[in-house]
């Protein structure tokens, strides 16, 4: 979350992102990912005949020319606006909206409180009477506080807000930070090799689903992952999706407002950033929008999302493919397999009865 809402800043913040350029249908925003009940031992068997996928796309202030800039280049466009919770939607906002439906982007827009949160069903009145264009809303919550009953009884007055202006709008929430816990830590309920997360986090989860008035989804934030192993530490992507759709009884789809790839060597960062994509569509989460560490992209960055929301967004049939190298990662639908040699050696792979040999974190599309 922002550092200022964590400080206690005097505003509520208003974010505008895009959730991918080529603007996905509602329907495909709000379809749950997989077919199987989650957290079956036997689910990956069935990933043949699941129909999955992603609306990719991107978050941070330091994206102003996605799609502005690089209209042509097909990826997503991220904006950050933040207004005073007792402020009206002004130029600004008008600008920022109209440059993501300029792009062919879906606008998402994401409310966090501050201390001034009792104005924050105003707000989000007013920005839905003011930009109908706008059909999804995340409640984010203040994760410094961690206050689950204080953060739903806020959502339950901001969607009562959203759904009297329109009720055909998508709101959800609580945008909590899926904190990692270092192994060995406190018992936690989602854990793995890779780690625990936070369990204050995944009782707020839990609270808000018993408690919330109504939800169209059920949204988390992941920070970025601890020291160590990324490649390993990526399981957790895939194992709080399955967590958070067993909650809602696979009911709700799932959304990630802001994932980011850990900081490290640029040579393996599109490697990990695929990886964790393939993690996110296996697990069955229905929205991925990227955060860049340091809020800076790279062309490689650009390469890989417009990639995965061209041959994985939702509703894609999956197809079961696997790696006789354990280091290389595969996902594949009828008409394309990505490979990612999460390695930092060069690796040689039979994937679909067909040999592969990949360089060190090299990303391999095949398609056709």
């Amino acid at each position: 979350m922002d550092s200022s809402l964590r400080r206690g800043a005097s505003r509520a913040a208003l974010w505008i992102g895009l959730a991918l350029l080529a603007a996905p249908p509602a329907a495909a925003l709000l379809a749950p990912g997989p077919e199987f009940k989650h957290g079956s031992p036997a689910a990956p068997a069935r990933e043949q005949h699941a129909a999955r996928g992603l609306v990719v796309g991107g978050r941070g202030s330091g994206w102003p020319g996605w799609g502005l800039a690089l209209p042509a280049a097909g990826v997503p466009v991220a904006q950050d606006l933040r207004l005073d919770g007792g402020d009206a939607p002004g130029p600004a906002l008008d600008r920022r909206v109209r440059a993501v439906r300029a792009a062919g982007g879906a606008p998402v827009v994401t409310l966090r409180p501050g201390p001034r949160a009792a104005a924050l069903p105003d707000l989000a009145a007013r920005v839905a009477r003011r930009y109908p264009e706008v059909r999804h809303y995340v409640v984010g919550e203040d994760t410094g506080a961690l206050d689950a009953a204080a953060y739903t009884a806020l959502y339950n007055k901001v969607y009562a807000a959203l759904k009297g202006v329109d009720p055909r709008l998508r709101v959800g929430g609580p945008a909590v930070a899926m904190a990692d816990r270092p192994p060995g830590g406190a018992a936690t309920d989602v854990g793995g090799a890779w780690g625990g997360v936070d369990q204050r986090a995944l009782d707020a989860v839990r609270y808000w689903l018993g408690h919330k008035a109504g939800a169209d989804f059920v949204a988390v934030d992941g920070p970025p992952p601890g020291p160590g192993d990324p490649f390993a530490a990526l399981g957790r992507y895939s194992a709080v999706t399955q967590w958070l759709s067993a909650q809602s009884d696979g009911e709700l789809p799932v959304w990630w407002t802001g994932w980011s790839a850990p900081p490290g060597a640029a040579a393996r960062s599109g490697a990990v950033q695929a990886a964790a994509l393939i993690r996110f569509v296996r697990g069955g989460a229905t929205s991925a929008l990227y955060r860049p560490p340091g809020g800076r992209t790279s062309a490689r960055d650009l390469a890989v999302l417009r990639a995965f929301g061209r041959w994985f967004p939702p509703g894609t049939p999956l197809r079961r493919a696997a790696s006789s190298d354990p280091a290389v990662l595969v996902l594949a639908q009828p008409r394309a397999t990505v490979a990612v040699n999460t390695a930092p050696r060069a690796a040689v792979s039979v994937v679909d009865g067909e040999r592969l040999a990949l360089r060190p974190y090299e990303v391999r599309w095949i398609t056709g």
